[in-house]
C-alpha cells in the first residue's frame, strides 16, 4: 500500500491551478506506517512544473516565484495524474492541493488539522511556523526552510511534520488510525467566521445554528461539528 506526501504550486486562490506538483511515495506491504516518516525513507520522488491555461496572480507568483516564461514549455495543468492505485494523500491543507490536482478518489491526511488540534497554542500553524518550534529556531531549522513553497521542499516539510506528530501520538500506527484521526481534528470545535467568530460551537444561539445547517455551501466538517453541538445541547437539557 502506498501513501503519497503531496505539496502544489498554483495560479493562485481562486479556482487554482497547478504550476508544479511534489510527492513523495511511502509504501508498506500492508496498513502499518513505515518508520520513521522522513524525506530520505520515500521509496520514489516526484516533481514537475505544469503550464496553466490561466494567468497567475501576482500573489502567487510572490509566495513560489515562478515565472510564466518558466512554463512555456511545460505539459498543461490538466494533465497531471496521481500513480494508479495511490490509497492516501497527505499534505498541509490538503483539500487545496487535492482540489488543484482534480480531486482524485483518494482518502486524504491533513497535517494542518491535526497540528491545530495538537498544538492549538502555537502562534502559528504554517508548515514554516510549526518547524521552527517543534524543531528549534536554529541556523539547521532556516537552511530547511531556504526554498519552502517549492513542491518538493514542503513535501520534505510534512513528512517532517507528520513525524514529529506520530511521535506525540503513538497510538497511530497505522494509515487508517491516522486518516480516522485527521477526520477528527478536522471538525471544529469554534466558529471560524461570521459574527459569532470565535465563540464555541456549542454556545451559538440555536436559531443561527438551525440556519447554517440549511446554507448549501456550509462545510461538511463544520456541518457535523454543529449537529454533535446541538445533540450534546438537547441531551444536557434531557438531564
Amino acid at each position: 500500500m502506498t501513501a503519497y506526501v503531496l505539496d502544489t504550486e498554483t495560479t493562485g486562490i481562486d479556482e487554482p491551478q497547478i504550476v508544479e506538483v511534489g510527492w513523495m511515495a511511502f509504501t508498506t506491504l500492508d496498513d502499518a506506517i513505515p518508520r520513521p516518516i522522513a524525506p530520505h525513507n520515500s521509496v520514489r520522488d516526484y516533481c514537475e512544473r505544469f503550464k496553466p491555461s490561466k494567468p497567475m496572480a501576482f500573489s502567487a507568483i510572490a509566495t513560489h516565484h515562478i515565472l510564466p516564461d518558466e512554463l512555456v514549455d511545460c505539459p498543461p495543468s490538466s494533465s497531471f495524474l496521481m500513480p494508479a492505485g495511490a490509497e492516501y494523500l497527505i499534505g498541509h491543507n490538503i483539500d487545496f492541493d487535492w482540489k488543484a490536482i482534480g480531486s482524485p478518489p483518494m482518502k486524504r491526511i491533513c497535517t494542518l488539522a491535526i497540528a491545530r488540534h495538537l498544538w492549538p497554542e502555537a502562534d502559528g500553524h504554517s508548515l514554516g511556523a510549526l518547524h521552527y518550534m517543534l524543531n528549534g529556531a536554529t541556523a539547521e531549522s532556516r537552511w530547511a526552510l531556504r526554498n519552502a513553497h517549492s513542491a518538493l521542499i514542503d513535501c520534505g516539510l510534512t513528512a517532517i511534520l507528520l513525524e514529529r506528530i506520530l511521535l506525540q501520538k503513538t497510538e497511530l500506527t497505522t494509515w487508517s488510525a491516522l486518516h480516522a484521526y485527521s477526520e477528527l481534528c478536522r471538525i471544529p470545535l469554534l466558529m471560524g467566521f461570521g459574527k459569532h467568530a470565535g465563540m464555541k460551537l456549542s454556545e451559538l444561539p440555536p436559531d443561527y445554528v438551525q440556519w447554517l445547517l440549511k446554507q448549501e455551501w456550509l462545510d461538511g466538517y463544520l456541518k457535523i461539528g454543529l449537529e454533535r453541538a446541538m445533540a450534546e445541547r438537547r441531551g444536557a437539557r434531557r438531564a
